[in-house]
């Protein structure tokens, strides 16, 4: 993202922002410790959450930061950015206690492989926790995000608004440890762990 399609991007989002999707973001970076990765940073909204005396290493990996972002973390030396696509992560299987995704499978190409890249870069016992906007369960809604979807994936970078993301989350083998839908079903928490097979 440009700087300017930050600014863009972040006035959009202030609404959603208000309406659950910062409580979120608090909730779930408080719970970051040990070695976390975070997926997809794009503004860098999550920064401030972070409560660095639990984190050893912070790692964001995306196509691409902005001079703001870079900014925002040069000073840190906890902090790391990858460029990296989601679906081919540049770290050693089993290496990480926290994984954190907002908003980022509704635009990813290969949503399995991406979350299975995931899956393998998670150690046994660690967790996830994410945000992202989905199909919503109101079949009020469906036929409109479907309908929608076409034309907001050309102006939005791929965005799609009828993922079902959850599911894929199940088709990666992870276990959904509790999930929580909010505005009107469009957007999903939660937190999700490797399921073990034994």
């Amino acid at each position: 993202m440009s700087n300017f399609s930050t600014k863009i991007y972040d006035t959009f989002m202030e609404p959603f922002e208000r309406k659950g999707i910062r409580e979120t973001r608090k909730k779930h970076c408080a719970r970051a410790y040990g070695n976390v990765l975070e997926v997809g940073p794009g503004t860098g909204v999550n920064i401030k959450y972070y409560d660095m005396n639990s984190i050893s290493k912070l790692s964001f990996v995306d196509l691409k930061f902005n001079v703001d972002f870079i900014n925002k973390i040069k000073e840190n030396s906890k902090m790391f950015i990858f460029n990296n696509s989601v679906e081919d992560l540049p770290f050693e299987s089993n290496s990480f206690d926290t994984i954190i995704i907002t908003l980022v499978f509704c635009s990813v190409e290969n949503p399995l492989k991406g979350l299975s890249e995931i899956r393998r870069v998670l150690k046994e016992n660690g967790k996830i926790y994410f945000i992202e906007h989905v199909q919503s369960d109101k079949d009020s809604l469906k036929p409109i995000l479907n309908f929608m979807t076409p034309l907001w994936k050309k102006v939005a970078n791929g965005c799609h608004l009828n993922r079902d993301t959850l599911k894929t989350f199940k088709e990666a083998d992870f276990e959904i440890v509790y999930y929580n839908r909010f505005l009107n079903g469009v957007f999903i928490e939660g937190e999700a762990i490797k399921n073990i097979i034994l």
